[in-house]
């Protein structure tokens, strides 16, 4: 849950959300995956998605499945087999930094950029560790689909390693794929990389990556647009179609912690007295009044419409629904001594704004 609710505010698209003013505190930094979502090449998430996890408004709850726990159990594999095929100088994050601090290198983070981060497979060396230097960055992969690899690393792919070797200083990015069966979903860990299953791309950070751009160009993009979305808090538009599984998360979500009613005071008063000015620019209290009235008035004639049977009438585009109150006869109960007996009472809230 978000410690903030998303408003429709006044002044953006509709179709785009802001929370509370001010520059998100503490935002998620803009990793591999959520660079090709805001690039638009992430077919899973999009920039709004992408947004939302930044600026912790909202995230969709991930569950592990078969294809993240295939990647879990050969990923070790595929760096094994790089050892063989690239280099014996490939490094997992355990082994170049230490067990310890592989778990605690800043939070699961291996960059110390305000925006950009994540976390790389594998580094290639020059020579051993602790006497070799960085030349290169391992994106472990497995994927089912070869078809979406024959023009070369998926671009959604290639962009989560070129970030890495960029802001690593180096070059070039290795990407070790396993191409699966149905059947090793079943027992991954029993899968063996051969050179049938197994297969080795290489990219460099000067290739075009992007609308023929190159990782440096897509950085650059990605910083103006954390400038627009993720300082200024104010989404990029978002689809009811394709954002419907991350907007489902996002209505639901609630106010956690009390620490920030202060800031959600401040923002309700600004915005209930901008709404004020547009309400008395646009007379909108008194267009309210008249579309009231006439309510009124089509409800009072539609009611003789009504039969013994019917508990719903519609005509013209408007609809009245019929429905039965039983009232209890409170002078009657107390005449009898029976109101405060059959009496209970429950706490209740009104939010005012003080003078």
């Amino acid at each position: 849950m978000a410690k903030f609710l998303p408003w429709e505010y006044v002044g953006i698209p509709a179709t785009a959300v802001r929370v509370a003013t001010g520059p998100t505190p503490n935002p998620k930094k803009m990793t591999g995956s959520r660079l090709g979502a805001i690039l638009g090449l992430n077919k899973w998430k999009s920039p709004f998605e992408a947004w939302c996890e930044i600026c912790r408004v909202a995230e969709q709850p991930f569950t592990g499945n078969k294809f993240t726990e295939a990647g879990n159990a050969i990923e070790p594999k595929l760096i094994e087999w790089c050892r063989e095929n690239v280099s014996p100088y490939v490094y997992s994050p355990e082994e170049y930094f230490g067990v310890k601090d592989a778990k605690q290198h800043t939070g699961y983070d291996f960059y110390d950029s305000p925006m950009f981060g994540g976390m790389w497979d594998a580094v290639v060396l020059d020579a051993p560790l602790g006497k070799g230097s960085l030349i290169g960055i391992v994106e472990a992969k497995t994927s089912q689909r070869p078809q979406d690899w024959i023009d070369g690393v998926p671009q959604s792919y290639a962009v989560q390693g070129l970030e890495y070797a960029f802001m690593s200083g180096v070059d070039r990015v290795f990407v070790p794929v396993a191409f699966l069966k149905p059947e090793d979903y079943d027992n991954p860990e029993t899968f063996e990389c051969t050179d049938t299953n197994t297969f080795l791309y290489e990219m460099t950070i000067d290739e075009p990556i992007w609308e023929g751009l190159t990782i440096a160009d897509a950085m650059d993009y990605a910083e103006d647009w954390w400038n627009a979305h993720v300082v200024v808090n104010v989404s990029p538009e978002f689809s009811e179609t394709k954002d419907k599984g991350i907007l489902a998360v996002l209505r639901k979500n609630v106010i956690e912690k009390n620490d920030d009613i202060e800031a959600l005071a401040a923002e309700a008063l600004a915005l209930e007295n901008e709404i004020a000015v547009i309400r008395e620019k646009s007379d909108l209290t008194a267009l309210e009044k008249s579309l009231d009235g006439l309510k009124k008035q089509i409800k009072s004639a539609m009611i003789p419409l009504f039969t013994d049977t019917d508990d719903v009438v519609s005509t013209a585009g408007w609809k009245v629904k019929r429905s039965v109150t039983v009232k209890v006869d409170k002078g009657a109960l107390e005449q009898d001594g029976l109101l405060e007996k059959y009496s209970t009472s429950e706490p209740s809230y009104t939010l005012t704004k003080e003078k």
